[in-house]
């Protein structure tokens, strides 16, 4: 099937892009990828696209919508079930993720739609409502409505006679709301303010009723096919795994980032019934993920004698030579203005790769998100002013 890339699919596809950089944390617009984003669609560079007025109106569009850097307001909406049979548990709410240009996009459409004299215009909306709980349905697809006052929601289910519906929201009402609040304040219409704070982890008020879920025995599949039974502190408010273990041994970042990508993608429905899942909701961190004290006859995992371990102890018994001596690793460093480079083997901050940052705090004792064994850990804060916990190996000094 041949699928129209038209101006409405282009600011979509903007949009995602420019969230994907945003979460990234690469700036917005971005010049590389703007750069690359020409010579795809046949153009020499950036700037020959720009001044194309003959250019396609879609591709204009898109480049256009990725030059702005436009900042989320998100605005809350009741829900409703329609149809004739009732499904228990539907999504209690919705948010509308609003930009200067999107709102722009509905308030177009909505002249368009009063001055022809029709009824609606269906708008897709996968690209700006989200739902509650909304990796828990199987969704068969969802559209925002534009009436020539007002807009709604809809969300379909797979195998339903029904679905779901938002409030309507009139847009002069939604206008001003928007008009009134703060910087960084979100919208909410008749949306249960107290059951969003509780379980939307992008709301900045967000407060779970529980902190942590908590697995003792939780199979997943690694690399190579191999399943293995490992142990996990999901952190809800942060939505990151804080603590892991398998077979009684901590696991490394890769592998942490492994399972907390598996829980969070695919295994959405487990949030939902944690208890079903094998999970506990609970408060308090684990004894096994307790800060430890050192204890004289520690000896180290035979889990965590890897390649970096090994090297160290060889070259405790021979003269250092100049290449140990630049090798930042091997060393506990201090916080400071000194410039070092991020290179690392694991995928969680891949993006940062080759950027330069500064150590903001060294961690070298133990404490609830930290275990003695994986210490000494760094934060840096990179230029772009993302900052991240970081590994010795991480870390290299410049050329």
């Amino acid at each position: 099937m041949q699928v129209e890339f038209n101006e409405e699919r282009a600011k979509a596809l903007a949009w995602s892009m420019k969230k994907y950089l945003a979460g990234a944390g690469h700036d917005v617009p971005n010049t590389a990828l703007l750069e690359a984003l020409a010579q795809g669609l046949g153009y020499s560079d950036f700037r020959t696209l720009k001044a194309m007025s003959d250019a396609p109106p879609a591709h204009r569009t898109l480049a256009r919508e990725l030059m702005k850097g436009d900042a989320e307001v998100f605005v809350y909406l009741d829900t409703s079930y329609v149809g004739a049979s009732y499904t228990p548990g539907y999504p209690s709410w919705a948010k509308l993720v609003l930009t200067e240009d999107i709102l722009a996009h509905i308030i177009e459409t909505q002249q368009e739609v009063a001055s022809k004299g029709r009824a609606e215009a269906v708008l897709q909306s996968g690209f700006l409502v989200r739902w509650a709980r909304e990796a828990s349905y199987r969704r068969a697809f969802e559209e925002l409505t534009v009436s020539p006052r007002a807009i709604w929601a809809s969300f379909y289910l797979k195998h339903e006679d029904g679905h779901v519906q938002t409030e309507l929201v009139h847009l002069d009402d939604l206008i001003a709301r928007l008009r009134e609040r703060s910087k960084g304040d979100v919208v909410y219409f008749n949306a249960d303010k107290a059951l969003v704070e509780e379980s939307d982890c992008e709301n900045p008020n967000f407060e779970p009723e529980y902190r942590y879920l908590v697995a003792e025995s939780w199979g997943h599949i690694f690399a190579g096919n191999h399943e293995q039974r490992v142990a996990f502190v999901f952190d809800v408010k942060t939505q990151h795994i804080t603590h892991m273990r398998i077979g009684g041994v901590a696991a490394n970042r890769a592998e942490m980032a492994d399972v907390e990508d598996s829980l969070l993608n695919a295994n959405g429905e487990a949030f939902d019934d944690p208890e079903d899942w094998g999970l506990e909701s609970t408060d308090e961190l684990p004894d096994w993920a307790q800060p430890t004290q050192p204890d004289e006859a520690f000896a180290i995992p035979k889990r965590h004698v890897h390649a970096r371990v090994t090297t160290r102890v060889v070259e405790a018994f021979k003269e250092p030579t100049q290449a140990a001596e630049e090798d930042a690793s091997e060393e506990v460093l201090q916080p400071g203005e000194t410039l070092y480079v991020y290179k690392s083997p694991y995928d969680q901050y891949k993006h940062l790769n080759g950027h330069q940052f500064r150590i903001v705090k060294a961690i070298t004792e133990a404490d609830a998100k930290h275990d003695l064994e994986v210490l000494p850990m760094y934060v840096g804060q990179f230029e772009s002013g993302e900052t991240v916990e970081l590994w010795p190996e991480e870390i290299h000094r410049r050329d």
